[in-house]
């Protein structure tokens, strides 16, 4: 028989499992413009320094789907702002009956589950955006307002219960539901009782074969297959630690002694710069200082007031490293315990932060 005879049933074989695959391709692509959902309602407003954004994840939603609204704040270097607390559902506190319950949320109201407060992003402008969104969830169908929201921002110097006022307009989100129109809750009827048989003799004698074969297969790996593990490698030495003692190491060369100033502004930065790569993770001996600062506004892992301090900085290093800027005594000794406390907070703020072990379990 030819080997092509002996193929031809194979491929026979194989045709309907490959059609079924191409079928099922083609039916997983996107969805239909049709069956999309459209976006929720957007406001937008612009008050003195403050420009506030609301945003809404869809419009219309199902009872079953959690609807998310996002402010957005963007403001002067110096404001802040007081986002408000989702109000509270009323409750109905008139005695109930069989068909009605005593206690029922608002029906037009949201319910909030959660809310999520973003870190403060640095423009390129200089402005600094903030943000909070609210986890919000439907009861029953049916139309659904987002109440007017207040809005507190006004300087830092300032006392809060003297900042300025912004309310946003009300909102109408409409919950469906996702049963059909008609469609009513069938009970279904109870089940007879069940029979339980007797397990068989020979059930139990492969039940206890079976547990003796695992314990001889048990003892056989820990006896001759285990591997003991050795003693555990030494800790890393942290990034601080490492970052600090390089500091000392560069004030025993003694360089400002030797007149080297552009050497030790280099040393110094590249100190600071090794210590964000391995505390952060970002790549900052292989970027400019422009294209480094840029980075760490998107990554958001120092707090407003330290990106300024490491701006001000690395900007003040470069003036001496390339525009052959003579530093005072002053300056030098001022960039050495900048750079020192800089390392030492960022690494006591992110040992703060981390979750300890008792939160975890």
């Amino acid at each position: 028989m030819s080997p092509f005879r002996m193929a031809a049933p194979r491929a026979m074989t194989l045709l309907p499992m490959l059609l079924l695959v191409v079928m099922a391709a083609g039916c997983g692509g996107s969805k239909p413009e049709s069956e999309t959902t459209p976006p929720g309602p957007h406001q937008d407003y612009d008050r003195g320094p403050l420009q506030l954004s609301l945003t809404t994840s869809a419009d219309p939603i199902s009872t079953v789907e959690t609807l998310t609204l996002t402010l957005s704040a963007t403001l002067d270097e110096g404001f802040g702002v007081q986002f408000p607390a989702w109000p509270e559902p009323v409750e109905d506190s008139e005695e109930g009956t069989e068909d009605t319950p005593s206690v029922l949320p608002e029906k037009n109201l949201f319910t909030l589950l959660n809310y999520e407060d973003g870190a403060p992003v640095l423009l390129d402008d200089g402005r600094v955006r903030r943000e909070r969104t609210y986890f919000l969830e439907p009861f029953l169908e049916g139309p659904y307002t987002i109440p007017s929201l207040e809005i507190r921002f006004g300087t830092e110097k300032e006392a809060e219960d003297t900042w300025h006022r912004l309310d946003t307009d009300s909102l109408t989100i409409t919950v469906a539901s996702v049963l059909a129109p008609d469609a009513e809750p069938a009970l279904q009827d109870i089940l007879g009782p069940v029979s339980v048989q007797n397990p068989t003799p020979w059930g139990w004698y492969t039940l206890w074969t079976l547990l003796l074969l695992s314990a001889l297969g048990y003892a056989y790996y820990y006896r001759f297959v285990r591997v003991v593990p050795g003693p555990p490698p030494p800790p890393p030495v942290p990034a601080h630690t490492r970052a600090l003692e390089a500091l000392e190491a560069i004030q025993q060369e003694k360089l400002v002694e030797k007149g080297l100033y552009k050497e030790y502004y280099i040393r110094v930065s590249d100190v600071l710069r090794r210590y964000m790569e391995d505390q952060f993770g970002l790549h900052a001996s292989e970027h400019t200082t422009e294209e480094f600062l840029q980075d760490l506004q998107h990554n958001a892992v120092l707090a407003l007031q330290e990106q300024l301090l490491l701006k001000e900085f690395l900007r003040h290093c470069d003036l001496v490293k390339f525009a052959k800027r003579e530093p005072t005594s002053e300056e030098i000794q001022h960039t050495f315990d900048t750079c020192r406390q800089f390392v030492k907070d960022t690494a006591a703020t992110q040992k703060l932060a981390a979750p300890s072990p008792q939160a975890e379990a």
